[in-house]
């Protein structure tokens, strides 16, 4: 980059911080990190708004926050797309240094650090090595025709766990982010005329994304939620794996039981049959000593009158 274009670009960055930003932001509109830990919006380019900038178009960001091992990480994707012919170097900086206010304000992003290089379309971006960057960021740089888009994707870690007050930096018109963290911020350039603009500023009020200390504390509690519910479902499988293996015991056991029982409805049966013939050979038994009786009663009848008949014939 040229000095010109160095002091163009400080120049109209610089003049950003006494404007009040316009919401140029249309659809989707999820500008609320809770409770999802997510936003999503877009933001259109004015052809006329800022400086010189005559090139449409339009950016769309999607981050979201989650928990990982104790830290707050930020998975971005930022989609731009021109609605005319251009040639644009595009921007992504974790810690915007701009020229002498660089060691009053320190970076007015700098609570996030980029885990790996953030890739566009899939492949490594530069860095960028020129400034007021220096070091602080990634670039791109795109030939567009009308309609063409890139997509930049990457991750962020929080690292200074502690929100800053804008309104300390003399930023008075971002009253609406009292206590922020800033997570990112995005500068894309006329690589052809120099002239600078900040899209996603349009948008927030600042050269960011903000993120508040509140969000950052809810985020946390659903990630330990979530955490929680990951350990009583584990909890669930393994009662539920103990279940299913006590299941299969108690059918091992049905299974081995199967024969036992089968062979105790044949002794069932057998008794039932014996007891049937006990009670056939019973009644048998009776019918003969019914038969016995009567035998016997006949005896003594025919005794008597042998008895009886013999007197008679004794007698005379």
């Amino acid at each position: 980059m040229t000095t010109a274009r160095y002091l163009t670009t400080i120049a109209v960055l610089i003049s950003l911080l006494s404007l009040t930003p316009i919401a140029y932001a249309q659809e989707p509109k999820d500008y609320d990190w809770i409770p999802d830990g997510h936003v999503e919006y877009v933001v259109e380019w004015p052809a006329q708004d800022m400086g010189n900038w005559s090139i449409a178009g339009r950016s769309t960001y999607k981050l979201t926050a989650t928990e990982d091992d104790g830290n707050i990480v930020v998975d971005f994707e930022i989609t731009y797309e021109t609605y005319q012919v251009a040639n644009l170097t595009i921007v992504v900086t974790n810690s915007l240094m701009i020229g002498a206010l660089r060691q009053r304000f320190g970076g007015w992003v700098s609570n996030f650090d980029f885990i790996s290089t953030p890739k566009t379309d899939g492949k490594d971006m530069e860095p960028a090595n020129f400034p007021p960057f220096n070091g602080t960021g990634y670039f791109v740089q795109k030939q567009f025709d009308a309609g063409d888009k890139i997509k930049i994707t990457g991750k962020l870690k929080l690292v200074k766990d502690k929100t800053r007050d804008l309104k300390k930096l003399d930023l008075a018109y971002l009253d609406t982010y009292p206590e922020v963290y800033i997570v990112l911020a995005d500068i894309i350039i006329d690589t052809q005329s120099g002239d600078t603009l900040a899209p996603n500023m349009l948008s927030w009020g600042s050269l960011a994304i903000p993120l508040s200390k509140n969000n950052l504390d809810i985020i946390r509690l659903i990630a330990q939620k979530d955490e929680k519910i990951k350990e009583l479902n584990s909890e669930v499988q393994k009662l539920n794996a103990t279940i299913k293996d006590l299941k299969a015991e108690l059918d091992e056991v049905k299974a081995s039981l199967e024969p036992l029982q089968q062979e105790n409805r044949n002794l069932k049966n057998l008794l039932e049959q014996k007891d049937k013939e006990i009670n056939s050979v019973k009644q048998q038994l009776k019918d003969t000593e019914g038969l016995l009786y009567i035998s016997f009663g006949l005896f003594a009848v025919l005794m008597i009158a042998l008895v009886a008949v013999t007197f008679i014939i004794l007698k005379k």
